[in-house]
């Protein structure tokens, strides 16, 4: 089962990388990923990859509560303007 899933997870990258290259690819030239991968060479691209996941995740947590307060707020601004 184990080979399976090493299989199942080195296929899954090599795909999602596939796909990405066509993003990548249209928005940086060769010149702009060679000083991105400079970057993280650096002890602050080292951290900044580092807290990357810590960061989106912590965003990802107060857009949702951002998100989910918007209604409350358009109604309230709602009843303000009809008043």
């Amino acid at each position: 089962m184990e080979a399976v899933t090493s299989k199942f997870v080195q296929s899954s990258i090599l795909e999602l990388t596939e796909l990405s290259v066509p993003i990548y690819q249209k928005h940086l030239d060769l010149k702009d990923l060679q000083e991105v991968i400079a970057f993280y060479k650096t002890p602050a691209g080292k951290k900044h990859a580092e807290k990357t996941p810590l960061i989106a995740q912590e965003s990802l947590q107060i857009s949702q509560q951002w998100a989910a307060s918007l209604p409350y707020k358009y109604k309230q601004i709602a009843n303000n303007v009809t008043e």
